[in-house]
């Protein structure tokens, strides 16, 4: 004959639980540091993505201000004389009978309407700004009449054009 086994004995209950499913304390663990271990190598690489993606921007940002300003000056050298070309200052003479002076110094680019002295402040370099301006490109090497403006940047950049007086 067979002996009767008691279904509710404490003992086989326990390896019933554990039978069932269910986890144990340390393998909780294990799954825990090996998620966390997983989550920090996939961040690493996303935190690199975004600060090249902000440099980026910031590069953009500047060249665009940059380009708006070197706008800015071909317009007046257009319609000007041109009486000072150099690496921190452009200076011209406007027919009608008022001067712009586009002078770079301490960081920052200013736009006098008369004569060379500070004006107002038309291009500031930030602290954090990734792309930095190193000074202003002015020069008539180019062919006679025909001026070269820009920006030379602290990478070995150039941002610049040829403009000529219309007179």
């Amino acid at each position: 004959m067979s002996a009767a086994i008691d279904i509710n004995h404490p003992a086989l209950r326990a390896s019933k639980l554990q039978a069932d499913g269910g986890f144990t304390l340390l393998e909780l663990v294990l799954v825990l540091a090996l998620s966390s271990l997983l989550a920090v190598m996939v961040a690493q690489p996303l935190a690199v993505l975004f600060d090249a993606r902000t440099v980026l921007e910031d590069e953009v940002t500047v060249k665009e201000e940059l380009n708006f300003v070197m706008n800015r000056m071909s317009s007046a050298i257009r319609l000007a004389s041109v009486q000072q070309c150099t690496d921190s200052i452009i200076y011209v003479h406007i027919t009608g009978g008022y001067d712009e002076c586009w002078e770079w110094t301490d960081n920052t680019l200013a736009l006098s309407l008369s004569g060379c002295n500070g004006g107002e402040t038309v291009f500031t370099q930030d602290a954090d700004d990734q792309v930095r301006l190193h000074s202003l490109i002015c020069n008539d090497d180019e062919a006679p009449g025909i001026y070269e403006i820009g920006f030379r940047l602290d990478n070995g950049e150039k941002l610049r054009t040829l403009v000529a007086p219309r007179n």
